[in-house]
C-alpha cells in the first residue's frame, strides 16, 4: 500500500508539472496573439484619427466657404420673403375669415343634432320606462285572472280526482284483500311443503351416506374374501338388498304420500285462484297446454329410460331399483314445482304490464297539454317582440341618417385644421433638421474621440486581468480537484448508507409482513393486490375527468350526465389537479345550468346532490374556491337550494351551507355578499324557520336549548377544520354538520346576529 501510495504521488506531481507546463505555453502563446492584436488596432485608430483631421480642416474651409456665400443668399431671401409674406398674409386672412364663418356654421348645425338626439334618447328613456310599468301592471292582472281561473279549476279537478280516487281506493283495497288472503294460503301451504322436503332431504342424505359407507365396506370385504367365502358373500348380501329395498320403499312410499297431500292442498287452492281470476287463466291456457305437452314427452321419455334402466338393473341383479325411484319422485315435484312458479310469474307479468300502460297512457297526455301550452305562449311572445323591434329600428335608421350628416361637416372641418398644421410642421421640422445634423457632426467626433481614448485603457486594463485570472484559474483548478474527489468519496460512501438501509427496511417489512397472521389484514392486502392488478388506464383520474367533462360538455341524456357528475365528485374530492382542469374547461358555469334546471323529482335531486359535492370540493381547494361560487347568480342560487330542501333533504341543506361559508371566508366576498339586503334577510328567515323546528323537537329539546347558548365559539373554529379530502389530518371535517349548525355557521362567517 505505501509504494502503491508513492507511485500515486509521484504520478501526481509529473500530472502536475506537465499540466502547468501545458498552461503556460497557452497563456503566452494567447498573450502574444494579444499583443499582436493590440499593436494593429493602434495602428489602425491613429491613421483613423489622422484621416480624421485631414477631413474636419477640409470641411472647415468648405464651411466658411458655404456660410460667406449663404450670407449674401441669406439677405436676397429675406428681401423677397418679406414682399412675399405681405401678400401671403392679406391671401390667409381673407381665407381664414372664409374657413371660419363655414366652421361656425357646421358646429351650429352639430351642436342642433346632437342637443335633438339627447332630446329623443330623453323622450325615449321616459318612454321605455312608462312602457315597462304598463306592461308590468297588465302582466300583474292577466297573471291575477288566470290564477284565479286556474285556482276554480283546481278545485273542481281536484274533487273530481278525490273521488275518483276513493273508488279506485275502494276497488283496490278489495282487489288486494282477496289477493292477500289468497297468498297467505299458499304461503302457509309453501311453508308446510318446504317443512317436508327439508326433513325430507335429511333423512335422504342419511340414507345416501350410509349407503355408501356400507357398500365401500362390501366391496372391500369382497375383494379380500373372493376365493375363500363366495357361498357367504353371497347370502349376505341378497339379504342386504332385500333389507335396502325395503327401507327405500317405505321411504318413497312416505314421500310420495306427503308429496301427494301437498298437491291435493295446491289443486284446491289453485282451483278457488282459478275461479277469482278467470281472465288470467284464459290468457294462460296456450301456456299451460304446451307444459302439458312438454310433461307427457318429459313422462314417455322417464318411461322409456325406466324401462331401459329396470331391464340393466334386472340383468345386473336389480342394484340400482332404489336410485331410480327416487329420480322419478323428485322429477315430479320439481315438474309441480316450475309449473308453479311459472304460472304465478305470468300473472305478476300481466298485472305489470297493465298498470303500466295505464301510467304511461295518462303522463302522455299530460306531456302533450304542457307542449300545447308552451307553444301558444312561445308564439305570442315573438309576435309582441317582433313588433316591438320593427318599431325599434325604424326610430334607430333615422337618428343614424341625422348623426352620419352632422358627423361628416364636423370631419370636414378637422381635415381642413389638420392639414395646415401638417405643413407648418413640416416646415419647422426642415429647419430643425439643418441645426441637427450640424450638431450631430460636432458631436460624434467628440465621441469618436472619447471611445479611442476608453478603448486605449479598457486594453490595458484587460491584459492585467487575463495575467490575474490566468494565475486565479490555475489555483482554482487545484481547489476544484479536490472538492471534486471529495464530492465523489462523500457520494460513493451516502450511495452506500442508503443501500444498506433500503435493505433493512425491505428486511423488516418482509418480516413483519410474515408475523402477521390476522385474516383481515390478509384480506385487505389481496384486495389492494386485486385492485392494482384489474386498475386500467380509464380508471385513472386525469382519464376520468377527460371522460366526465366531455360527457358533461356535449351529451344532455340524464343517465349520461348524473354518472358524468359521479365520476366528477370523485376526482375532484381526491385531486387538486383535476379541481384546476375542471375551472379551466368551463364547467362550474354548466353545472349551475343544471341545478338551475333540475326540478324536485328523485333523479334531479341525485344530480344536484353531485353538483354540489362538486362545487364544495372546488371551494375546498384554494386555488379553485373563486370558482365555486363567483358566477352570475351563484350566491342567489344557493340561497333558493337552502330554501327548496330544508325539510326535504338535510344533506343538501348542510352541503350547501358549507359551500356558501368557504365562499364567505374570504372578507372580499363577504362584504359583496352582506351588500345583498335579500339575500341576508333570506338567511336569518331560514336560520329562523330551522331553529323553531328544531325547538319543536321533543328529542332535541335540550340539544337545541346548549347550541343556541354554546355553539358559536366551537362553530367559529369549524371554518379552520374544513379542508380537501387529500389533506390526510385527524382534525379534517368530512361529515355534514346538522341543520342548524350548517345555517349558524353561514350566519357566524358573515357576522350576523343568530336570533
Amino acid at each position: 500500500g505505501m509504494h502503491v501510495r508513492r507511485l500515486l504521488k509521484r504520478q501526481h506531481k509529473a500530472a502536475t508539472t506537465i499540466q502547468a507546463a501545458v498552461r503556460g505555453m497557452h497563456v503566452r502563446r494567447l498573450l502574444k496573439r494579444q499583443h499582436k492584436a493590440a499593436t494593429t488596432i493602434q495602428a489602425a485608430v491613429r491613421g483613423m484619427h489622422v484621416r480624421r483631421l485631414l477631413e474636419r480642416q477640409h470641411k472647415a474651409a468648405t464651411t466658411i466657404q458655404a456660410a460667406v456665400r449663404g450670407m449674401h443668399v441669406r439677405r436676397l431671401l429675406e428681401r423677397q420673403h418679406k414682399a412675399a409674406t405681405t401678400m401671403q398674409a392679406v391671401v390667409r386672412g381673407w381665407a381664414a375669415r372664409k374657413e371660419y364663418l363655414k366652421q361656425h356654421e357646421a358646429v351650429v348645425k352639430l351642436q342642433q343634432h346632437v342637443r335633438a338626439h339627447l332630446a329623443c334618447k330623453h323622450m325615449l328613456a321616459e318612454y321605455q320606462n312608462v312602457r315597462r310599468a304598463t306592461i308590468k301592471l297588465q302582466a300583474a292582472v292577466r297573471g291575477w285572472c288566470c290564477r284565479q281561473r286556474y285556482i276554480t279549476i283546481q278545485r273542481a279537478v281536484q274533487k273530481i280526482q278525490a273521488t275518483v280516487h276513493a273508488k279506485n281506493a275502494q276497488k283496490q283495497y278489495r282487489s288486494l284483500w282477496q289477493s292477500a288472503v289468497i297468498i297467505q294460503h299458499r304461503y302457509r301451504a309453501f311453508c308446510q311443503g318446504r317443512i317436508q322436503q327439508r326433513s325430507y332431504h335429511i333423512q335422504r342424505g342419511a340414507i345416501i351416506t350410509i349407503q355408501a359407507a356400507w357398500r365401500g365396506y362390501l366391496e372391500r370385504q369382497q375383494y379380500l374374501r373372493t376365493r375363500h367365502a363366495a357361498s357367504a358373500i353371497q347370502a349376505a348380501w341378497r339379504g342386504y338388498q332385500e333389507r335396502c329395498t325395503y327401507q327405500s320403499l317405505r321411504c318413497a312410499a312416505a314421500v310420495i304420500q306427503k308429496h301427494w297431500q301437498a298437491r291435493l292442498a295446491g289443486q284446491h287452492q289453485r282451483s278457488l285462484f282459478r275461479g277469482m281470476k278467470a281472465a288470467a287463466v284464459i290468457l294462460q291456457k296456450a301456456w299451460r297446454r304446451y307444459v302439458v305437452f312438454r310433461q307427457e314427452r318429459q313422462h314417455h321419455a322417464a318411461i322409456r329410460l325406466q324401462a331401459a334402466a329396470r331391464g340393466f338393473l334386472v340383468r345386473h341383479r336389480l342394484k340400482r331399483v332404489i336410485a331410480c325411484t327416487v329420480i322419478q319422485a323428485s322429477f315430479r315435484c320439481f315438474l309441480q314445482r316450475r309449473h308453479y312458479h311459472r304460472t304465478r310469474a305470468a300473472v305478476c307479468c300481466l298485472q305489470a304490464g297493465v298498470r303500466g300502460w295505464l301510467a304511461r297512457r295518462m303522463y302522455s297526455q299530460l306531456k302533450l297539454q304542457h307542449r300545447a301550452a308552451v307553444i301558444i305562449q312561445s308564439s305570442y311572445r315573438g309576435f309582441a317582440q317582433r313588433k316591438f323591434l320593427q318599431h325599434w329600428r325604424a326610430e334607430q335608421q333615422r337618428r343614424i341618417l341625422h348623426f352620419t350628416a352632422a358627423v361628416y361637416h364636423h370631419l370636414a372641418a378637422i381635415r381642413l385644421q389638420r392639414f395646415y398644421q401638417q405643413y407648418l410642421l413640416r416646415l419647422k421640422a426642415k429647419q430643425q433638421l439643418k441645426a441637427l445634423i450640424t450638431i450631430q457632426t460636432w458631436v460624434k467626433a467628440w465621441l469618436q474621440r472619447r471611445q479611442f481614448l476608453q478603448l486605449q485603457a479598457a486594453v490595458c486594463k484587460l491584459q492585467a486581468a487575463v495575467r490575474c485570472h490566468q494565475k486565479q484559474r490555475v489555483g482554482a483548478a487545484v481547489v476544484l480537484q479536490s472538492y471534486f474527489r471529495m464530492c465523489l468519496a462523500k457520494k460513493v460512501v451516502i450511495q452506500r448508507k442508503n443501500a444498506v438501509i433500503l435493505l433493512q427496511a425491505r428486511w423488516r417489512g418482509y418480516v413483519t409482513r410474515k408475523s402477521i397472521k390476522g385474516r383481515r389484514i390478509r384480506a385487505a392486502r389481496e384486495k389492494i393486490l386485486a385492485a392494482k392488478r384489474a386498475a386500467t388506464e380509464d380508471k385513472k383520474l386525469c382519464n376520468m375527468t377527460a371522460t366526465a367533462l366531455d360527457l358533461l360538455l356535449k351529451y344532455k341524456h340524464l343517465s349520461t350526465i348524473l354518472d358524468a357528475l359521479r365520476n366528477l365528485e370523485v376526482v375532484t374530492r381526491l385531486s387538486a389537479v383535476c379541481c384546476d382542469q375542471l375551472v379551466q374547461r368551463g364547467a362550474v358555469q354548466v353545472i349551475y345550468t343544471l341545478i338551475q334546471s333540475c326540478n324536485r323529482s328523485l333523479p334531479c335531486q341525485e344530480i344536484i346532490k353531485y353538483s354540489i359535492s362538486i362545487l364544495l370540493n372546488l371551494a375546498k381547494n384554494p386555488e379553485t374556491v373563486t370558482a365555486a361560487v363567483v358566477m352570475a347568480g351563484g350566491v342567489e342560487t344557493l340561497i333558493s337550494l337552502m330554501a327548496i330542501y330544508r325539510e326535504k333533504d338535510e344533506f343538501i341543506f348542510g352541503q350547501t351551507c358549507l359551500l356558501l361559508t368557504l365562499f364567505c371566508n374570504n372578507p372580499a366576498y363577504q362584504k359583496e355578499v352582506l351588500s345583498m339586503p335579500l339575500v341576508t334577510h333570506k338567511l336569518q328567515s331560514l336560520h329562523r324557520l330551522v331553529q323553531r323546528k328544531t325547538q319543536m323537537s321533543r328529542s332535541k329539546q335540550r340539544t337545541s336549548s346548549q347550541e343556541g347558548k354554546k355553539g358559536h365559539p366551537a362553530l367559529a373554529h369549524l371554518v379552520d377544520h374544513i379542508k380537501p379530502a387529500w389533506i390526510l389530518a385527524r382534525d379534517n371535517m368530512l361529515s355534514v354538520p346538522a341543520p342548524l349548525q350548517s345555517i349558524q355557521l353561514v350566519l357566524i362567517t358573515l357576522g350576523l346576529q343568530c336570533s
